[in-house]
């Protein structure tokens, strides 16, 4: 009777044992198999100013808008033949339209260009108003190899004046960058973005400069002879 006791006991550690062992080997390849979000964020360092005095009033920057495949945390990837991808664990940190939003506030200020950028309604009359669509942040895989694209479209123009010096002042222009990236990793794509913005905010904030100091070079500061600045519309899709 004692052997027979021993016997089941010695079975039901048995049992035990095997089936903490199974369960253990399940968490473990379940911790695997959920790799976790890792998230990332435009950042880099702001143009120089292009101005020791502002050169305009207050101006009001408006949150920029995104087309729908950019209205996404995820990052976006593009392989040739226009097969579009999404990272499923490599996300923003915020919307692509408010960190680009968030970006170009930071520039605009620091330009000294206005007298103060401000980006919500308060009792502060602006001289100008900013806004724009961002079209495209992406990696894009083409025949010359692996780039990102960052495309903005811009729109600036005065505020409080009338409908005919408001259409004579308005200024529109999109924006296309690419960069070379080295890989697919979600690092070197940011960071080539990065550079992408940091090129295309110094392009915006050159042309902004010139358009309030007309016959003005914005990279060097000396007058030309007529320059005029060129105004490319929104591409169609």
């Amino acid at each position: 009777m004692q052997m027979r006791a021993t016997f089941w006991l010695v079975l039901l550690w048995t049992a035990a044992l095997a089936a903490l062992t199974v369960g253990c080997i399940r968490l473990e390849g379940f911790e695997r198999s959920t790799p976790t979000i890792q998230y990332y964020t435009l950042d880099y360092p702001s143009p120089p100013s292009l101005s020791p005095n502002p050169v305009a009033g207050p101006l009001r920057l408006k949150r920029f808008d995104a087309t729908d495949a950019y209205a996404t945390d995820r990052i976006v990837y593009t392989e040739a033949g226009s097969s579009t991808r999404f990272y499923h664990y490599q996300r923003w940190t915020v919307s692509p339209a408010a960190m680009v939003t968030r970006l170009m506030a930071r520039d605009l200020m620091v330009s000294g260009l206005f007298r103060a950028v401000v980006r919500s309604q308060v009792d502060l009359h602006p001289e100008y108003i900013l806004t724009g669509t961002l079209e495209s942040l992406q990696a894009l895989q083409t025949d010359a190899g692996l780039e990102t694209e960052v495309a903005i479209t811009v729109l600036f123009y005065p505020a409080g004046k009338s409908r005919e010096e408001e259409n004579n002042e308005i200024f529109q222009k999109r924006y296309v960058v690419t960069t070379p990236c080295g890989d697919k990793k979600p690092e070197s794509i940011v960071r080539s973005m990065n550079e992408g913005m940091e090129k295309l905010s110094r392009e915006m904030l050159q042309d902004l400069a010139a358009r309030l100091r007309p016959g003005t070079d914005a990279r060097t500061g000396a007058r030309g002879s007529g320059a005029s600045t060129a105004v490319q519309g929104p591409s169609s899709e």
